[in-house]
């Protein structure tokens, strides 16, 4: 094969190499190949004879010896018989811009490299909001490989539903439309493949083409999913704070009011203001202070939690009985900064619990027993009064049901018994318990079917009535003797009433002729004496 010589150049081919031109006629083309490229050259040239156009672009060398990258055009031109006569061939130094797209390229690379080691989400959207680039730090936070959501719609494939499309990319669109103001910066969740929802704070720039219109974005996105957590908690932190009717303060380690909440405000009657900066000592009085605040406070600055109750006079409440918590507050390097404070009234409860006391010492000091009974009956609770009865001790009596001291109630009566209490809800019976010892007392019960926190119990008051039953029994044999004597009696006095009818009898009969004569006598006298 003949090697290719040059027999024609023009002067922009002279001038791209440096050449003049009879340093170039009739010379081998390959002589101002860059010698890297001259075997690659040979074995080109046969395929370009071959298909009659190239188009090609490798490295030549000027006079100079550099080399310059040559973008190459190139025809066959042949003979009337078919074959080879020449080769027509335009070139063009792309040595500028091949640097340039080598510097564009390492450009392009440090970008991507930054977008790829950044821990924000880089993505660029077009006009539609389809995904044109989505960096490597927010295809691992959406969990996607970037075929899969390269060239789809972001608001439909990245956002939750329904509000990724209907909320989100509305707003979007009227933004590329120009019907709304560019928003620089915006939060919303984003939805990884997998479900996990990230809230994310956005960064937004329009990307603008060569006439200066709005032809897509280019938004960076931090992860704020944590703070926004963090957000919440805190705020429900200090609504719980703000809502509590508990006193809470924050004080520092001189005694001193830093923070107070509102309820802390208000359960004191003292104006936040007044507070703030001011000590204890100043608040409640200096012998307060010292006698009932500084132990406990210099005991939890200490590192102890501290809890004590303590009766107050306060300005607006008076007297009030509170526990007070005192907690240290450790900075962050764990050192104790101060004290937080829990002030809570508890005077009702301090109240109900003295009555409570009041009204347990009535019934344990009562002579009458008492007992709680469960649904299986068994004892719950019974007071002094029944254990010094039965002989038992309470922890034994609380092992026992009603059976194991009533013979009256074995334990299949039980459950009709409780049937019918829940029926009537009170029931008033006589029945007889064993004490320990083996004695059987004869009692009277008062029961009533009371509920307590959703679980119902029989309450019974118990009385002994020994006394009573034996003196019903001597009003019994009083009665008894008494109805007797009457009998007697009665016996006594229908024999007198016989004895006096007879004797009325033989009194009538003997006086009845002297009675006749008499009678006989009146009337002769009547007749006699008439005239």
């Amino acid at each position: 094969m003949k090697r290719p010589f040059v027999f024609m150049v023009n002067k922009a081919w002279l001038s791209i190499l440096g050449y003049q031109k009879n340093e170039v006629i009739g010379k081998w083309f390959g002589n101002f190949l860059a010698p890297d490229y001259v075997d690659a050259f040979r074995e080109r040239f046969p395929i370009f004879k071959e298909r009659g156009e190239i188009h090609s672009v490798f490295p030549m060398v000027n006079k100079k010896g550099h080399q310059q990258i040559i973008e190459f055009e190139g025809k066959i031109s042949y003979k009337t018989d078919g074959g080879f006569e020449c080769t027509h061939c335009v070139l063009a130094d792309i040595t500028e811009r091949i640097e340039a797209q080598k510097q564009l390229q390492h450009q392009l690379e440090l970008t991507q490299s930054y977008l790829d080691t950044t821990d924000t989400i880089m993505v660029i959207l077009d006009l539609v909001g389809n995904v044109i680039m989505l960096n490597r730090y927010g295809l691992e936070i959406l969990e996607f490989e970037a075929a899969q959501i390269i060239g789809k719609n972001w608001f439909a494939t990245a956002l939750p539903q329904p509000e990724g499309v209907e909320q989100v990319y509305p707003f979007f669109q009227r933004i590329m439309n120009g019907d709304l103001e560019p928003v620089s910066f915006f939060e919303n969740d984003v939805m990884s493949a997998s479900g996990k929802r990230y809230t994310i704070a956005w960064r937004n720039n329009h990307l603008l083409n060569d006439k200066n219109e709005i032809s897509g974005t280019l938004s960076s996105g931090i992860d704020i999913t944590e703070r926004k957590q963090a957000e919440e908690y805190m705020w429900q932190c200090q609504n719980i704070v703000s809502s509590t009717a508990d006193g809470i303060a924050f004080l520092d380690k001189n005694y001193r009011y830093i923070i107070v909440n509102d309820a802390y405000e208000e359960f004191s009657g003292v104006n936040r203001e007044h507070f703030l900066g001011r000590s204890v000592a100043e608040y409640l009085g200096e012998d307060v202070f010292r006698r009932v605040v500084k132990p406990h406070f210099d005991k939890c600055l200490q590192g102890d939690t501290v809890i004590y109750q303590e009766w107050f006079e306060y300005p607006t409440m008076g007297r009030r009985f509170v526990e007070i918590t005192y907690s240290p507050y450790r900075d962050v390097h764990n050192n104790i900064a101060g004290v937080l404070s829990n002030t809570r009234d508890i005077t009702e409860r301090k109240m109900a619990e003295e009555k409570l006391q009041r009204v347990n010492f009535s019934i344990e000091n009562l002579s009458d027993s008492i007992f709680w009974v469960n649904e299986t009956g068994c004892f719950t609770d019974v007071n002094a009064a029944a254990c010094q009865k039965l002989g038992y001790t309470r922890e034994e009596l609380l092992t026992m049901s009603v059976a194991d001291i009533d013979p009256n109630f074995p334990r299949e009566r039980w459950v009709p018994h409780w049937e019918e209490m829940k029926r009537c809800g009170l029931k008033v019976i006589e029945t007889a318990h064993r004490t320990k010892s083996g004695n059987m007392i004869p009692m009277e019960l008062t029961i009533h079917n009371q509920l307590f926190v959703d679980t119902p119990y029989n309450a019974v008051l118990g009385r002994d009535i020994t006394d009573r039953k034996l003196a019903e029994d001597e009003i019994n044999q009083l009665n008894k003797e008494l109805e007797q004597r009457v009998k007697e009696r009665t016996i006594e006095l229908e024999a007198v009433n016989k004895e006096l009818a007879s004797f009325a009898y033989s009194i009538s009969h003997d006086f009845r002729a002297p009675l006749r004569a008499l009678n006989a006598f009146s009337a002769s006298l009547s007749e006699k004496y008439s005239d």
